[in-house]
């Protein structure tokens, strides 16, 4: 979307305007576009634009570096990624389509989520729906309402708690592993079942790696994979897989791991003889959630909680701000200040 952070970077050299990838026209635009620019390569940044690159693939001239349309409709399927799971070992939330019965019978707590975030034909606001923490079978149902109204599948799934874990694995046409990280968030953003806020490198857990290439295999996966666990003691649970660029992957560059660039090579055929390893200890920030989450949590005081949001900020990789390309992060403040600005008029309106 033109005005977006994306064509704000330094690094964009030129910019298109596509169809949504729900529309019928997004294909041949698409495929047009690469074929007068002579690309050579195309990824995509979301579910929806990833789901319909990899089923125009076919018209493009241009390598698309992903698993099989199939393998990847099957990664962004709940039910079917909780199915896989069990069979490659690991242990996936109890997970059943949000019905009158369900609903009626289910106790206490439940992540309500869209059965998959690919809805073709469908409006894309429909895409942008979030998994929630609800509290009981009456919140469910009110969320369970609207995302069916928005035409997809509504989902219960068991909760857990727990530390969020990923491990991030980059893989060739065989699905043979070629670079791997493994991260800890120190804090989330919605709280208690949000994205990472504050993450680090840690060691690879052995019994992650080992289930999750056996995912990978079932799956016959090709480039990127980001699971993410929710991890206590023992308990190691399986809740998210993700095959297009994830949030924090600055935490792999700051740890010395070029996941796009490895991942461009192993794409055009080159064979990477030694495995990279990631540094462990290397932080990652998202600051602005950060923030909120201290706002919310004040881990030992409102003040000592964003000092200390912005002092691990200041030592870590970031998703938006770098100063060697600075506009994306000053147009992102530019949007915050006037939303929060918009906020304070309405109220002094009231």
């Amino acid at each position: 979307m033109r005005g977006g952070l994306v064509d704000a970077s330094r690094w964009v050299r030129r910019w298109h305007r596509l169809p949504w990838p729900q529309q019928p026209t997004f294909a041949p635009s698409l495929a047009a576009t690469v074929e007068d620019q002579r690309y050579a390569m195309v990824f995509a940044a979301g579910d929806d634009w990833l789901a319909a690159l990899a089923e125009s693939r076919d018209r493009l001239s241009a390598c698309v570096p992903y698993s099989s349309t199939e393998s990847l409709h099957m990664s962004m399927d709940k039910l079917a990624l909780g199915a896989l799971a069990t069979e490659a070992g690991m242990r996936a939330p109890h997970t059943v389509e949000a019905t009158p019965e369900t609903l009626a019978s289910w106790e206490g707590r439940a992540i309500v989520k869209a059965g998959s975030h690919w809805l073709p034909h469908a409006p894309h606001s429909s895409l942008r729906l979030e998994a929630e923490l609800v509290a009981d079978r009456h919140e469910a149902a009110l969320r369970a309402q609207v995302i069916r109204s928005h035409g997809a599948q509504p989902l219960l799934q068991e909760v857990f708690d727990g530390d969020l874990v990923a491990v991030t694995t980059l893989t060739d046409a065989s699905a043979r592993p070629i670079a791997r990280l493994q991260q800890r968030a120190l804090g989330v953003w919605p709280v208690p079942a949000g994205v990472s806020t504050r993450a680090i490198t840690v060691p690879i857990d052995p019994e992650l790696a080992t289930g999750l290439d056996g995912l990978l295999a079932r799956l016959q996966w090709f480039g990127l994979a980001q699971a993410q666990f929710i991890v206590r003691g023992d308990q190691k649970v399986l809740v998210d897989l993700n095959a297009r660029y994830y949030g924090s992957m600055a935490l792999a560059a700051a740890a010395g791991l070029n996941l796009p660039a490895l991942w461009v090579s192993v794409a055009h055929g080159e064979r990477i003889a030694t495995t990279p390893s990631a540094a462990l200890g290397a932080r990652y920030a998202w600051l602005e959630g950060d923030l909120r989450r201290a706002a919310h949590e004040r881990r030992g005081g409102l003040v000592q909680d964003l000092a200390d949001s912005v002092a691990w900020a200041s030592h870590a990789g970031h998703s938006i701000s770098d100063f060697r390309d600075p506009l994306p992060a000053l147009r992102h403040s530019a949007h915050l200040t006037a939303r929060a600005m918009s906020k304070v008029g309405r109220r002094v309106v009231r």
